[in-house]
């Protein structure tokens, strides 16, 4: 009777998984049995508990210690005792440390549990780097499937994982944790929990550098949908997040869609990703454009200095009356429809009317728009901010790309020099 007791306990004894033992385990006598059997029997798991205990008070040395230990962890998770159910998990791993469920069960409660003192982070993180050395030695019981095996290490893998994350977390340490969410992200990258506890390992290092780096933690958590995606409430909620701190960093959403498509294709930000201002991209751009189209880069920077909060005192102070140099900048519309007096310009795009030339005499003909003009030595005379637009007199002589010829330009009239250009703005 005892021999078929231990054979069917090696089944149907163990509550979590069932372990293959090389020899044949006995029970000590028939009050063991006879206690194992009310045990199993007993469908109040409080009153189990009571049970596991008095079969570990009278039989210490049980050859069923292993398989005891089991029961209580299930039987205290039963009866929701979660320090019950760590209590027996710790004693398991130091009874029987070739028993995968111990360390399934401690590290599975590290994170839930959210036990953050000294003693409890401890024990967790050994028990955690306990789980994941010892994982490639564990057994496989003969009545698991492969596919089951590989499913429950994975689970006992990533728990042990996250364990160490929430313990570097608790202790303050965020690059550890960083590094540890990102080690979960390398292996198992469709895992929005695990991307936003790395936003938020990388945002309590408090290094304004990184933020974009936090950035796409959230904007990944926010957009990841099927498996190992957020609830939709945490996504909306994430998103908002993302938004908002990526218009701070940006200035406006331009761009936003390109940001959270680099998400899409990993989980691991890209070492050099930055999140430029608008002021940093243009900066970059008209850096640029220096090189490769001076004038329009001139331009600009003007017409940065007077759309700019001071640009009525820059216009009088640095524009006004001065000869701007040679520009160049398609027909909008003009005015009268022959012989021209006055023709608008756009000088950064092919849309906008910045610049309207005055011309007396008017010009001959008349021009289609679109049609790519230069000219040179202009004379700021006006200027509006909204609509922004500055008013020119120009020469008709010195006006290239007219469709009609234009006469010879006349004596250049000495002029203020030409408008300074800005220096740039230490950051």
């Amino acid at each position: 009777m005892f021999k078929r007791w231990s054979q069917a306990v090696m089944v149907a004894g163990v509550l979590l998984l069932p372990v293959a033992y090389g020899q044949e385990k006995k029970v000590k006598d028939q009050a063991e049995f006879d206690l194992i059997q009310l045990v199993q029997k007993e469908p109040d798991a409080k009153k189990r508990v009571d049970l596991i205990q008095q079969w570990k008070d009278k039989y210490p040395t049980s050859d069923f210690k292993s398989e005891r230990l089991q029961a209580m962890i299930a039987t205290q998770q039963a009866a929701g005792n979660a320090a019950g159910m760590r209590d027996a998990a710790y004693e398991l791993i130091k009874e029987d440390p070739k028993s995968i469920a111990g360390y399934a069960s401690a590290v599975a409660l590290t994170v839930s549990m959210g036990d953050k003192s000294p003693e409890a982070l401890a024990n967790s993180e050994k028990a955690a780097q306990g789980a994941l050395e010892m994982l490639p030695t564990f057994t496989k019981p003969a009545n698991v499937t492969d596919p089951q095996w590989d499913a429950y290490k994975k689970d006992v893998q990533l728990n042990a994982m996250k364990a160490l994350g929430f313990i570097k977390m608790s202790r303050n340490d965020y690059t550890g944790a960083e590094e540890a969410y990102l080690n979960i992200l390398k292996i198992m990258p469709n895992l929005a929990d695990v991307s936003l506890n790395a936003a938020t390992a990388v945002l309590r290092q408090k290094n304004d550098a990184r933020q974009a780096v936090a950035l796409f933690h959230y904007a990944r958590a926010a957009s990841f949908t099927g498996p190992g995606a957020l609830p939709e409430a945490s996504r909306n909620q994430a998103m908002s997040f993302f938004k908002k701190n990526y218009v701070i960093l940006r200035d406006n959403e331009t761009k936003i869609d390109e940001f959270i498509a680099k998400t899409k294709d990993s989980a691991i930000p890209p070492a050099d990703l930055k999140i430029e201002s608008v002021a940093e991209e243009l900066n970059r751009e008209l850096e640029k454009l220096k090189e490769t189209n001076p004038q329009l880069a001139l331009w600009i920077q003007v017409k940065k200095e007077l759309v700019g909060a001071n640009g009525d005192a820059y216009f009088k102070e640095s524009v006004l009356g001065t000869g701007l140099p040679k520009l160049k900048g398609k027909v909008i519309s003009h005015t009268p429809a022959l012989r021209p007096t006055k023709v608008v310009l756009a000088l950064e795009n092919d849309k906008d009317g910045e610049m309207t030339l005055v011309f007396a005499p008017g010009l001959p003909g008349k021009a289609d728009p679109g049609t790519e003009i230069e000219f040179e030595g202009g004379i700021p005379k006006a200027f509006t901010k909204d609509p922004f637009n500055l008013t020119v007199a120009v020469d008709a002589g010195s006006v290239t790309g007219w469709p009609v010829a234009v006469p010879a330009a006349k004596p250049a009239v000495p002029v203020r020099p030409r408008v300074p250009v800005p220096a740039p703005k230490k950051k």
